[in-house]
């Protein structure tokens, strides 16, 4: 009998393919790690949140995913913003974009959640180079 025979676990060949198909995706992995270590932990409990209060901060000017992908509270801002998917650059924003997700509002701004940046909320008058026009 041989050995792969009296062994039913993973041969060497196997774990070597499983470990190669991890291989892309630890960027990802990496980029999650950090924005989670920069996350501060929360001491105090969570307080109920009224009626349209978002459940989340804004997004910190730190994030590296937001710095990655040039995120600007107030995309108005922003001089150089290109044309995109039809939409000019100036009638690009979070509200209208794919990734954006209406959670609240905060200082009589809508705020949401962006699928690209974990660690906030962003403004729905935003802007950043990952705009997708919503469908």
């Amino acid at each position: 009998m041989s050995e792969s025979q009296s062994n039913p676990g993973l041969s060497r060949r196997e774990l070597f393919r499983m470990s190669a198909s991890l291989v892309p995706a630890l960027p990802l992995i990496a980029m999650a790690g950090a924005a989670m270590a920069q996350a501060p932990a929360s001491k105090a409990p969570a307080a109920a949140a009224k009626p349209g209060t978002p459940t989340c901060n804004p997004v910190p000017d730190t994030d590296p995913v937001a710095k990655a992908i040039k995120y600007a509270p107030d995309g108005s801002k922003v001089a150089d913003r290109p044309a995109k998917m039809g939409v000019e650059g100036k009638d690009q924003a979070c509200a209208n974009c794919q990734l954006f997700t209406k959670q609240g509002e905060a200082n009589g701004q809508d705020i949401g959640k962006c699928t690209m940046i974990a660690t906030g909320c962003v403004n729905s008058k935003g802007w950043c180079t990952a705009w997708v026009k919503k469908a």
